[in-house]
């Protein structure tokens, strides 16, 4: 991935690692969008 990440809100952080606890693919999520694996597992 590359170029500009966009602005998540808290409520959607809340949701994407819900999402990341019950089983999503991490790869598959963070492509939806658009920002890094590794955001979502500084988030988590």
């Amino acid at each position: 991935m590359g170029g500009r990440q966009r602005f998540i809100d808290e409520d959607q952080k809340r949701e994407l690692l819900q999402r990341m606890e019950a089983g999503e693919n991490v790869s598959k999520l963070a492509d939806e969008v658009g920002i890094s694996r590794q955001r979502l597992y500084e988030w988590r």
